[in-house]
């Protein structure tokens, strides 16, 4: 059976401490915020967070066959669900590949087109499971080329996709020399790269650039859209 979790095994939050600036936090963000900030405080690095965790059954419906192309647009942490199924189709691939060298199967997995679109504020800022991205590239989940793209609102200028692809392999290669270090809880309170620029960009902005790629996905490869 598929064990995509073998490949990444590791349950990671995309949350932050919500801090208004003058030391508030918002009663409805209260518990899990004061929460987060007890993990960051030096004095209290060793004590033990008890989280409840339950599975319930996702909305998310995947197409029949995995050759089918998908479009996804997961802003923020709305990106939480797409991780997850970029890496089932990381183990469905494998699957074929294994299948293929046995015999099972004529030929192996075809070249993914799938693209997804992600938006967050800048490189070093709610850029979720960064280390992640060029090795599902790479493993036939998204396109290797163009299937992650990133608007990064309040930084500029805005990074192309070969840098983009630089960047992911940067911390590709930290994430391996120190996997230790790869926070599973994502503190990002205050972290800009650069100054805000007046100048935003959003995800919407990527899919009119994008256009004819996603209207490719969408007319000639009949992908789903997320």
């Amino acid at each position: 059976g598929l064990q995509p979790a073998r490949q990444c095994p590791r349950v990671e939050v995309p949350a932050a401490a919500v801090n208004c600036g003058d030391g508030q936090v918002p009663q409805q963000c209260q518990p899990l915020s004061n929460g987060l900030q007890d993990s960051q405080d030096s004095d209290k690095q060793d004590l033990a967070m008890r989280v409840p965790v339950w599975v319930d059954k996702g909305a998310l419906r995947l197409p029949p066959t995995s050759n089918t192309p998908l479009l996804m647009v997961g802003p923020g942490t709305g990106v939480a669900p797409f991780r997850s199924i970029c890496w089932h189709r990381a183990a469905v691939g494998q699957q074929q590949t294994q299948q293929q060298k046995q015999g099972l199967e004529q030929s192996g997995p075809a070249a993914s087109s799938s693209i997804l679109l992600f938006g967050c504020r800048s490189p070093n800022a709610d850029f979720y499971y960064k280390h992640e991205w060029l090795r599902l590239m790479q493993e036939g989940a998204l396109h290797q080329q163009h299937g992650l793209v990133v608007a990064f609102s309040r930084y500029q200028p805005q990074p192309d996709q070969q840098q983009l692809l630089d960047m992911l392999q940067q911390s590709q290669k930290q994430q391996q020399q120190h996997p230790d270090e790869v926070q599973a809880l994502q503190q990002v309170d205050g972290m800009l790269a650069q100054a805000p620029s007046s100048s935003k960009v959003y995800v919407t902005h990527k899919l009119r650039q994008h256009g004819a790629k996603v209207w490719q996905l969408l007319s000639e490869q009949g992908a789903w859209v997320y």
